[in-house]
């Protein structure tokens, strides 16, 4: 399947250009005549059962015997293959549609191609799936990345040690990393002295605002002395996204 796919894409890359008025439409239904039903490019879904349509329209009858509907998800910097959906139109129909389960939430891309492997028309959807996120289970991966400087979710440096000079504060940057959009309009960040079973002494805790969207954020702390220092992150709701340990010594 992988091998027809890339296949198939490469030959999109050579295909003209969708015609005039063909469209993917995402919508939570639709009438007897195609006709979309809250149609959105950006929902929020239950995590067990809620569907989305991939409604396919065009001005006249389709002509394809079949149409390929390729899903693919944002991640990192790019979107990349996630699954494919395929459908015969019904014979004198202008449209033709298939029923999608999201299991997670995220930036998706669907691409419709014809029959004879050529792209007609894409378009993207943002899915939040709303029961799944305020899981520990959905942050499953998520990472603190403690470096000198952060730029678009790519850090310059990664380390676990920090030498403080005598005398003298520091502000450490921290990148929070996943593999799926945080979803939370804030974080909250617990700070412990000591690490493990040892990380009984509470500092306080600080809150960050980013963008619900993206699949990273970075905040600073001020370190203004020796010590292993514990960072419990939790998203807006408190659920508990990832702990990450830097120890701080002095020069």
């Amino acid at each position: 399947m992988n091998a027809l796919r890339h296949c198939i894409l490469a030959i999109c890359l050579l295909a003209p250009a969708a015609l005039f008025g063909q469209e993917v439409i995402f919508c939570l239904d639709h009438t007897l005549d195609g006709s979309p039903l809250a149609r959105s490019n950006e929902f929020e879904l239950e995590s067990i059962g809620q569907e989305l349509d991939f409604l396919f329209r065009q001005p006249g009858v389709i002509q394809t015997e079949k149409l390929f509907f390729f899903v693919d998800i944002f991640q990192g910097d790019k979107f990349i293959e996630h699954d494919t959906k395929s459908c015969i139109p019904s014979p004198g129909e202008n449209w033709a549609m298939v029923r999608y389960r999201f299991e997670h939430s995220g930036n998706y891309r669907v691409v419709i191609l014809n029959s004879d492997k050529q792209k007609i028309c894409q378009d993207t959807v943002f899915v939040n799936v709303r029961e799944e996120e305020n899981s520990p289970a959905y942050f499953k991966g998520a990472h603190l990345i403690f470096c000198n400087n952060a730029s678009s979710g790519v850090a310059d440096t990664s380390f676990q040690n920090y030498r403080l000079p005598t005398a003298s504060i520091h502000a450490q940057r921290v990148l929070l990393k996943h593999d799926r959009p945080l979803s939370t309009g804030k974080i909250y960040v617990d700070i412990w002295l000591g690490a493990g079973e040892t990380a009984g002494s509470y500092l306080e805790t600080v809150e960050f605002q980013l963008n619900p969207h993206w699949n990273y954020t970075q905040f600073t702390y001020t370190l203004k002395s020796a010590g292993v220092y514990t960072f419990r992150v939790y998203n807006e709701y408190e659920v508990w996204i990832t702990t990450g340990v830097l120890e701080v010594m002095m020069k």
